[in-house]
């Protein structure tokens, strides 16, 4: 039992590159990304709402219900290793899964 948690630790540290998302979770914009976006949040779900969102609201083309899934997924990949996410990083996963 013991092997097999190690190996589902194994896994789960390779699925996921946080250093790779957390160049996102930067202003590049020339201040455009609101500061807000860019805090460390603790609670995921206020965190994956807020983004999901304002990301409806301003994009042309919405996200469906197996995107948003997806982007979950990923998101809370991130976040259990991480134990908080920004709204910026966020938002580049939904970019890169639209």
């Amino acid at each position: 039992m013991k092997h097999i948690k190690l190996f589902e630790q194994f896994i789960n540290e390779k699925i996921i590159d946080t250093k790779y998302w957390m160049t996102y979770n930067q202003d590049t914009s020339g201040g455009q990304v609101p500061k807000e976006h860019l805090k460390m949040e603790k609670d995921f779900q206020d965190a994956f709402e807020v983004a999901i969102t304002e990301w409806q609201k301003e994009a042309e083309e919405r996200l469906t219900s197996a995107q948003i899934k997806n982007i979950e997924k990923l998101a809370m990949e991130f976040f259990k290793k991480e134990k908080q996410i920004s709204v910026a990083i966020i938002h580049a996963m939904i970019s890169q899964e639209s």
